[in-house]
């Protein structure tokens, strides 16, 4: 969305994004990995700017090694969340929806990385 319309947004926080299918559904159904292709060739990266990514390895959609194409951009500030201490919860979507835990919460309260990425926007 940010590359379509780059002049009405400033930035984008992404809290564990996912492009397609699970890690699963990608090794057992390639298709899967063709379509994560196609949807990461849309996005244009050479346009991305202040883009602040979280990620987490037990993520079961996307990890910090499957996004690392994000964070080779120097754009791009990216969050590893795999040493915070923080798990997902089963109601909250596992470990996809780690930022959706007490957890990340008190974890951003001390690291304020979004805090930090709100400033620099502004």
């Amino acid at each position: 969305m940010r590359s379509r319309f780059p002049e009405k947004i400033d930035g984008v926080i992404a809290l564990q994004p996912a492009t397609a299918g699970t890690l699963k559904n990608r090794k057992e159904w390639p298709w899967w990995e063709d379509i994560r292709s196609y949807t990461i060739s849309l996005m244009e990266l050479s346009n991305l700017t202040n883009e602040l990514v979280f990620a987490h390895d037990k993520d079961k959609y996307e990890t910090p090694e499957t996004l690392a194409f994000l964070s080779n951009l120097n754009s791009v500030k990216f969050i590893d969340l795999s040493g915070s201490g923080c798990k997902g919860k089963v109601t909250l979507g596992g470990n996809h929806g780690v930022s959706l835990t007490k957890c990340f919460a008190e974890y951003e309260a001390t690291n304020k990385n979004i805090v930090q990425y709100l400033e620099e926007l502004f």
